[in-house]
């Protein structure tokens, strides 16, 4: 199965765009990605994006947290994001985390207590875009790629271990990926 997880992070606030309800008005300042058949991370910026297509058409699994409800929405400007919603199996950890645990859980939260690592110290998604505007993008793109490599982690734990703890409560989940090959995927079940 060729695997790829994947996050972007935005050029505007929430707020600048009237919430984030308007997150296809957000911008994307950059999507990192890595890839299950070379074990490879790559980023690339907003005028990169076709190459991370290329990245997304070689996919039969596409995973990444909470892309259903932002990052193909922040997507839909620069790419076909029904292409990938449509024929592509997507596996959204936290649309199966929040179906199970009844809300928002952030990455932070879930990986810090299910694989006992934490997101980049000093940095939020809500600073990405500042990040962006301030053309620092070391700084940008070591946040990024760290949460692509927690989402990867969290996805094989989940997959493997068949669970994740939120709040000190681990919760039972099933990745059975080899069930419903290119249709939106039930992560706990169903």
């Amino acid at each position: 199965m060729n695997i790829l997880v994947f996050d972007t992070e935005a050029q505007k606030t929430a707020d600048e765009v009237g919430g984030w309800g308007n997150s296809d008005k957000m911008g994307v300042s950059c999507v990192g990605a890595w890839r299950s058949d070379t074990g490879m991370y790559r980023i690339w910026t907003h005028e990169e994006i076709k190459g991370f297509t290329e990245w997304m058409d070689w996919a039969e699994i596409i995973v990444g947290y909470n892309q259903m409800a932002y990052d193909y929405k922040a997507l839909s400007p620069y790419m076909d994001v029904q292409k990938y919603i449509n024929r592509k199996t997507n596996i959204d950890l936290n649309k199966g985390i929040k179906s199970v645990y009844g809300k928002f859980a952030p990455l932070d939260s879930v990986a810090e207590e299910t694989l006992g690592v934490g997101k980049t110290k000093g940095v939020s998604g809500k600073d990405a875009p500042k990040l962006f505007k301030d053309g620092n993008w070391p700084k940008l793109f070591g946040y990024l790629l760290d949460d692509v490599q927690i989402t990867t982690k969290l996805f094989y734990h989940m997959l493997i271990k068949k669970q994740f703890t939120i709040n000190k409560i681990t919760y039972n989940c099933n990745l059975n990926i080899a069930v419903k090959p290119f249709a939106q995927m039930d992560l706990f079940g169903g």
